[in-house]
């Protein structure tokens, strides 16, 4: 829900706001992204790893209570950091996005944390509940705020946290956990930062990689700019994220338990099957996003943004699939293993580059430097996980069946070439007749060629014997 109610804030937020105001919204978006991770991630894993170790009430109790005494101290430490950077912003973003961003931020780092409860206790409607009332609510509300109060970031951020302070009353049982003592927080505090500790240094690496470009892009070319930016990244990153976190999502479970309680080669398989589903959809999106971004950004981006942000998309759109390709397929090396941690050394070496680069390129070749360095970034971090995943397990990767679907997404992309100058309507047609091409060039292919045999494999199945 989330992700189809931010799609549909492009297409509203940038006719609403000036394109400069949008920008100084995107980039205090990326900055409330990059401290939450930092702040509150570590509780968040900590709370999802912990509960299944309680066994009875006063053991959640405690885990409860450490929840909350780990909220306030992060949330001290999250403040004083945000008050710094305003203290020290230099018309970077306007005083009152500083001021309505704070309350925003520790907000929705409760609503993370209260989330983490609710998926332990197994309250799925709660949960779901929760996230359509925080998106949908605020989203509604930042709306009537703007219609009714006038064109500023700040309503819509104001907005946002009271949409969450309303999801947070149906979130409210961990609020509601009595406090048992300090000495029981303190110990169960500990045991939850020591193991969250690595994954938040993994998604704030992540976090640096998805969102810092704005930020860098709003600082070194200028705030419309970075709204530009920001539409074009969102439109190709959700699109092609939207079509691919579901095949991991059905996937996942069952390599998990064959790694547990199959043969190597069975998760080989599996492995191969997952990559094969997520070429299959992931490249033609790709190929849409990039022979053909006009009409999609024509109907999300208003206020002059789209020309700027069409030259993002296809390069974003690349840079996805690649990060695709490393969360949802080789990074299962070390979630496999339970060295997740090892993630580290892969992101934080393209995480620098990432920053590196863009403080070089955008001064001279503006916003579009933020693209390539995203392509670039993500293809030595899919490198790094391939080469530095082998360690802890070998992930295959069937080379024969990309190609296959490679080759397939040729008839879709003439197509669409041939369909970029049309109306709305007749790049609907155009895209649902490619969509057919593709599948009939992809059976076609699959029926001529086979799929992929071992020896077109990356990686072969690892000779050690599961644990």
């Amino acid at each position: 829900m989330s992700a189809v109610v931010g799609l549909a804030s492009l297409a509203a937020f940038t006719r609403l706001l000036a394109p400069a105001q949008f920008g100084n919204y995107v980039a205090l978006l990326a900055l409330v992204g990059l401290l939450q991770s930092a702040g509150f991630l570590w509780l968040q894993n900590g709370v999802l790893r912990s509960y299944s170790k309680c066994r009875d009430d006063h053991a959640r109790a405690d885990l409860a209570s450490a929840a909350k005494v780990g909220f306030v101290l992060a949330g001290i430490g999250i403040s004083a950091a945000w008050l710094t950077l305003a203290l020290l912003d230099n018309q970077f973003l306007p005083r009152a996005l500083w001021v309505v961003g704070l309350p925003a931020l520790l907000i929705s780092g409760w609503i993370a944390i209260a989330r983490s409860w609710l998926r332990v206790h197994n309250q799925t409607w709660r949960f779901v509940a929760v996230d359509i009332v925080q998106s949908l609510g605020g989203f509604g509300l930042s709306i009537l705020a703007l219609l009714t109060l006038g064109a500023e970031p700040a309503l819509v951020v104001t907005a946002g946290a009271i949409g969450g302070l309303i999801a947070i009353s149906l979130s409210s049982d961990l609020v509601r956990r009595p406090f048992t003592s300090v000495f029981g927080a303190g110990s169960l505090l500990g045991a939850l930062w020591r193991y969250g500790a690595p994954l938040t240094m993994v998604g704030f690496l992540t976090s640096v990689m998805a969102v810092s470009d704005r930020l860098l892009v709003a600082a070194l070319v200028g705030a419309p700019s970075a709204g530009a930016y920001g539409v074009g990244y969102a439109i190709a990153d959700r699109a092609i994220m939207l079509a691919l976190v579901p095949v991991t999502f059905a996937m996942k479970p069952t390599i998990f338990a064959a790694f547990e309680s199959g043969t190597p080669l069975q998760i080989q398989g599996l492995l191969n099957q997952s990559a094969r589903w997520l070429m299959s959809i992931g490249l033609p999106i790709t190929t849409l996003l990039v022979c053909s971004p006009a009409p999609l950004v024509a109907l999300f981006a208003g206020g002059g943004l789209a020309a700027e942000a069409e030259a993002v998309v296809p390069w974003v759109a690349i840079g996805s699939l690649l990060g695709a390709l490393l969360s949802l397929h080789f990074g299962l090396a070390f979630q496999l293993a339970s060295r997740t941690g090892g993630m580290i050394a892969v992101l934080a070496p393209a995480a620098i580059l990432n920053v590196v680069a863009n403080l070089l390129l955008l001064p001279v070749f503006g916003m579009i430097a933020a693209a390539w360095t995203t392509v670039a970034a993500y293809a030595f971090a899919l490198c790094l996980s391939a080469y530095f995943g082998r360690r802890h397990h070998r992930i295959p990767f069937p080379v024969k069946d990309a190609m296959i679907s490679a080759a397939a997404c040729i008839p879709l992309a003439a197509l669409l070439r041939f369909a970029a100058e049309t109306s709305l309507f007749g790049y609907l047609l155009a895209a649902g007749a490619g969509a057919i091409a593709y599948l009939i060039a992809l059976t076609l292919l699959y029926r001529l060629l086979g799929s992929a045999c071992e020896q077109d494999e990356v990686a072969d199945p690892p000779p050690q014997r599961l644990r």
